[in-house]
């Protein structure tokens, strides 16, 4: 009970600073959710498999990549002027548009 207590006290003195200073302290109290079960199953689960989602990354990366060299050399004028000036351009126009719909 000693560590709890000692838990407790930073946390208050976080929340002390949080509350006089800048709300930025209150991102410390964020850290007791690790001691939830359901995050640390999650972490096992990211962690574990790691090569494998790594594996899939580089199969999005390369899908991503192709379609967008098709559409650099095939459909350029279809693009925006300023999205698909470049391969790069076009990659990351079409990795943007793909996470954030």
């Amino acid at each position: 009970t000693d560590h709890r207590s000692y838990r407790e006290l930073v946390f208050f003195g976080f929340a002390l600073c949080g509350a006089l200073r800048t709300e930025y302290y209150f991102v410390v109290h964020m850290l007791e959710l690790l001691e939830s079960d359901a995050v640390q199953l999650l972490l096992q689960a990211a962690t574990l498999n790691l090569t494998k989602l790594g594996q899939a990354a580089l199969v999005i990366f390369l899908t991503v990549y192709f379609y967008a060299a098709m559409g650099f050399r095939f459909f350029q004028q279809h693009h925006a002027p300023e999205k698909c000036t470049t391969l790069l351009g076009c990659f990351t126009s079409y990795m943007d548009g793909g996470l954030s719909g």
